[in-house]
């Protein structure tokens, strides 16, 4: 199943009938001529097919009849195709766009959102493995999770995905619904034993991905399910410290009632109030002074929270810190 370079081979992955009808299904879907129509000529049997079948899909026909069609014209996507029941079918791995027509319908069907077709390609041999696509970077899971097709994630978890296997950068099922905030994907994955606190290549946590994203349900979630609170990235950020750098005032008030840990530096000493007042998050400097965070705490080489406030220019914070009692 090596992708090669269709005008020079003649290894071409072969496929029956019913999984090219379904193929053509998530083409109909997603409007085959809009996507395709980028592709000079090379598509031109492909359009001319789906022209045909599209009116049946519509009407709802059954799978049987669309099939008998397609057969009965003896449907060649492409020049090189030999036999009047198989179709030897190159799928184009090197286009591009949101749509990206791989060699694997079953990713295919996963960004597309649709669940009967998926199930349809779970049941076939060159769909069984749900996750052997050669890279674990666009395993199935990982595209419904981060699509939001939490029906689909479930269909996937029923057929026994690994749904705590990491990407090649250490990005699990659970990390990618909570860098796109996809709140009950993130409870179903939770409900369904995801690991809360598996840690991405640079140390960040689901936790840590929400808060940086500013996801505050998901986070309020995690927290209820027991997620560590101050489990650090590889730079020394916390959870707190990364919601205080990307001014989410109420994930940080959250971690805060939920006894995160207010005063974690980072590995250049940095604490969430100086990196609050590095970017100039007022109501968040307010809120850490209110819990009691040491003011005067002093990075790596000396500068306090007020000196880098001042630094930065960041005035009303300079005014705040000062009335609070803060050394330069």
């Amino acid at each position: 199943m090596s992708v090669r370079n269709p005008d020079t081979d003649t290894n071409l992955l072969e496929l029956p009938p019913e999984i090219i009808l379904l193929i053509l299904k998530i083409l109909v879907t997603i409007d085959p001529i809009t996507l395709l129509g980028s592709v000079p000529g090379v598509c031109k049997r492909l359009r001319a097919l789906c022209s045909g079948v599209h009116g049946t899909f519509n009407m709802g026909a059954s799978l049987e009849s669309v099939s008998t069609k397609a057969m009965t014209a003896k449907a060649r996507l492409f020049p090189w195709t030999t036999g009047p029941m198989t179709a030897k079918v190159r799928l184009f791995p090197w286009t591009t766009g949101l749509w990206t027509f791989s060699r694997f319908p079953l990713l295919d069907s996963c960004k597309a959102g649709l669940l009967e077709v998926t199930d349809a390609l779970l049941k076939e041999d060159v769909s069984k493995m749900t996750d052997e696509v050669g890279n674990w970077s666009v395993a199935p899971i990982y595209i419904a999770c981060e699509y939001g097709h939490l029906e689909l994630v479930r269909l996937l978890v029923e057929k026994g995905v690994l749904m705590n296997r990491p990407r090649n950068n250490g990005a699990t099922p659970l990390s990618i619904a909570c860098e796109y905030g996809h709140l009950e994907i993130v409870r179903l994955l939770a409900e369904k034993g995801a690991y809360m606190d598996s840690a991405r290549n640079g140390g960040a946590t689901p936790l840590s991905i929400a808060c940086e994203y500013g996801h505050l349900e998901i986070v309020r979630l995690l927290a209820e399910k027991g997620a560590y609170m101050d489990r650090a990235r590889n730079g020394g950020a916390t959870p707190l410290s990364v919601a205080c750098e990307n001014g989410h005032l109420e994930i940080v008030r959250l971690l805060a009632e939920k006894g995160a840990y207010m005063n974690y530096p980072r590995k250049n000493g940095a604490t969430p109030l100086y990196i609050a007042c590095v970017y100039g998050h007022l109501e968040i400097v307010r809120l850490l002074l209110e819990k009691g965070v040491y003011m005067d705490r002093e990075r790596n080489g000396g500068a306090t929270p007020l000196f880098i406030a001042r630094y930065q220019g960041h005035a009303e914070i300079v005014s705040l810190l000062k009335q609070a009692g803060a050394r330069e």
